[in-house]
Formats: structure tokens, sequence, C-alpha cells
């Protein structure tokens, strides 16, 4: 849910910047400028983004009813002008086919206040701040926090930055957090592609850890998009495990103002978080079903390789069970075994290689071949016979031979191929 700062009630100079009036008080003139002397404030675009689409619905109001009011602008002295407040509307004037835009021209502020300037123009302004898009509210946060800083201002910074945006001390934290996370992690974020009042949890972990978080989201984002809470959440716990679990217990304890202490279990790979419990297989488990699909004995023993040979033998909801100690579905995303939640194959090979040793080096080439048609049918054809499922009727003497027939066929001709006597 984006923050809403209509109430906000920020400082005085904050608010004197929506009344365009109030600038004309400090010697400000109106004039028409040429629109190459208008430079952007080199912070806009990265604070508040330049969306494609409200440039052109702003140029589109131009077009038809004429453009209204002035931007506000800093001379620099150099020949050109900085844009603090009317970066859309200068695009969509260009748009528009305008050589000039009227501008409001004040003096160049001193940094600090600049900063400030930047911020309120856009708060009480277009109120771009309340932006659908977290990770804007976070560098916006974030920002004004530096400024406050320049400012030497004394008092609490959370609460103050709380007051001046309208929202919550937690949230203040939960947005500026997203903004030290990877930029592959924030870029879904900011797409709303998974939920950001999970994700900033996140910065706690390292840059390494993010980006197998990014690869775990990424992986069940190729099948839908977007994610729920829960995905998100078994994401999290499957990178980091117990300290995830123990951070979001903590971090929900303090944000009530409550004194509790949550349980989390880890008996037998089981883990509860926010009332959810995640039962994941074990290393045991895991080497079994890999063993099972490594019927073929290949010997591959590259992380990366492994896991296209997994995808692409086992990723199209595959299925097995010899009703006694292993059972699985495959899916392109991941496996489920046994009463297990499903895992994305690189949580399976994570957990495969504490038993099994698998080098990370990407390789430049693949060092296997992918499986033939045949491969694949004879793949098939074994998942049915050993899951007992009803897509081949044994009980059928005649079904059975035809099936059976096939599979000889296809071997046979596979031998003539080979020249394999």
């Amino acid at each position: 849910m984006a923050a809403n700062f209509e109430n906000a009630k920020g400082s005085k100079l904050l608010q004197e910047v929506a009344m365009k009036n109030s600038a004309l008080n400090n010697g400000t003139i109106i004039v028409p400028v040429e629109i190459e002397k208008l430079h952007d404030n080199p912070d806009n675009a990265y604070l508040f983004g330049m969306e494609r689409e409200d440039i052109l619905h702003t140029a589109e109001g131009i077009k038809l009813n004429g453009f209204h009011g002035a931007i506000e602008v800093f001379d620099t002295g150099k020949g050109f002008y900085e844009i603090y407040s009317g970066h859309i509307r200068k695009y969509g004037a260009i748009e528009a086919g305008m050589k000039k835009i009227p501008c409001f021209i004040s003096q160049m502020p001193d940094p600090a206040q600049k900063r400030r300037l930047l911020i309120g123009a856009n708060l009480y302004g277009r109120n771009k701040i309340k932006s659908n898009n977290p990770i804007l509210t976070g560098r916006q946060l974030a920002y004004h926090k530096a400024t406050l800083k320049m400012e030497n201002f004394k008092g609490d910074i959370r609460e103050q930055l709380a007051k001046e945006f309208g929202i919550s001390g937690s949230q203040v934290h939960k947005y500026m957090a997203l903004t030290e996370l990877i930029d592959p992690l924030q870029e879904i974020i900011g797409k709303g592609l998974v939920p950001f009042s999970l994700m900033y949890s996140a910065k706690t972990f390292s840059e390494a850890d993010q980006e197998k978080l990014y690869e775990c989201l990424m992986e069940i984002l190729r099948d839908h998009e977007p994610l729920n809470q829960q995905e998100v959440k078994r994401c999290l716990y499957l990178v980091s495990g117990e300290a995830y679990a123990s951070n979001q217990a903590m971090s929900v304890d303090q944000e009530a103002g409550m004194q509790k202490q949550n349980t989390v279990s880890t008996d037998q790979d089981k883990i509860v978080v926010h009332d959810e419990q995640l039962k994941i297989p074990s290393a045991a488990q895991v080497c079994m079903a890999y063993n099972h699909m490594n019927f073929g004995k290949r010997k591959i023993d590259n992380y990366y390789d492994l896991k296209n040979f997994l995808v692409n033998n086992f990723g199209k909801h595959h299925s097995y069970s010899n009703f006694i100690d292993i059972r699985y579905n495959c899916s392109p995303r991941g496996i489920r075994i046994n009463s297990c939640d499903e895992i994305t194959w690189n949580v399976f090979l994570d957990i495969l290689s504490q038993k099994v040793p698998l080098s990370k080096e990407k390789p430049s080439s693949p060092s296997f071949i992918s499986p033939s048609p045949l491969e694949r049918t004879i793949y098939k054809l074994e998942s049915d016979m050993s899951s007992h499922t009803d897509s081949i009727s044994w009980s059928d003497p005649k079904e059975a031979k035809k099936i059976m027939r096939s599979l000889i066929a296809l071997l046979e001709d596979e031998l003539e191929v080979l020249k394999v006597d």
C-alpha cells in the first residue's frame, strides 16, 4: 500500500513551497525561458521518477488547454537555469512543441535549502511523493534525512521525517531499508512484482544472500506474477533460515511495542514464520530424490549444469512415488518432496550440496548434452510406470503391450541411428 502524505504537517518552509505566490515576496520574477536553457535537477529523476505516461498526459493537456502558470527554477549564473519544480511540465511542453516556458526565477539557495525545496515542491506540489513505487519513497526519505543532517537538525530525525511525510516512524524505517537492497531486488520491488512490506528485512542479508533471494523470487516470477506474501516469506526463509525468522519475530514485537517472544521451532526442518509453518525436506530426502532422478548415473558435478539437467528433464510437472521412501512432484520452478513444502531448484541444489560436492564455477559452455526427444519420452514413460498413475492403464493388457512395443520400437530406431550392435 502506498504511503498517504495528504495530511502531512511539514515545516513552514515546505508548506510555503506549495504556495506559488509566496515566491514573489522574495524578489522572484516570471519570464519566458528557452527550453534548452532549462536543466533538470540531477536528483529529480532518481527521487521521483519520470514516467513517460505522465509526460504524454501533461503534453495532451497543454495541447488542449495551453500552458498555465509557470515552472520554478534557480538562476545558476552560468547562462542556464536549474528546475526544482516542473520537470514533468517541461517535458510535456517539449512534446507539445513549445520552444519557451514561463518560469519563476529565483536565486540559487544554499545546498541544504535547495534539497529541501526539491522535496517540498514534490511533496506539496505535484504530490509525486505519493508514488506507488516504494523504492522512490525510500529514496526520498533517505535524501531528506541527509538534508536534515546538513541543517544540523537536533531532534529525532525519524520522528521529524514521519511528521513531514505524514507516515509512521516504523514506515520510515521500512521504506529507507529498501534503498539498501541490491539493484535487482529494488527493480522488482519498484515494479510491484513483490510485496515490499516484507522485503525490507532483507537489508540484513549479505550481498550474496540478497542475490540468492533475487534468484529465488525470479524462479517463481517466471511462472506467474506478482508474488503473494507467502511466496516471499518462503523465499526469505529458504535463503536465510532461522536468521530471517528470528529477525522477523523481533521486528513484529518492536513495531507493536510488545515485550513478548515468538516461538520458532526448528524440529525436523520445520519453522514458523508469521503463523505459517514451513517444512523443508532434509538432506537425506533430497539425496534420495536426486538418486532416483539421476538413475542414468550421469556424472554432473557442476551446480549450474545439474540445475539445467534437472529443469530440462523434470521441470515439466514430473512426478514419482514408490509409496515407501520417497515421492516427489516437480514443476518448472521447483520440487515438492513427500509432505514438505515446495522448494525451488536452487534451494534443492543448495541442500543437495551438503552431501554431494558441486562446483559453483559458472561454465563457459554446457558440460552435458541436452536430452533428446527420445530421452524425454523414456523419462515420461518411466515416471508413469513408477508412479502407478492413471495415465497408463496397466490393468488393460492391450494398452500395456501397445506402450511397451512403442518403447521397444523407439529404442530400436535409436540403436540403428547410433549403429550400435
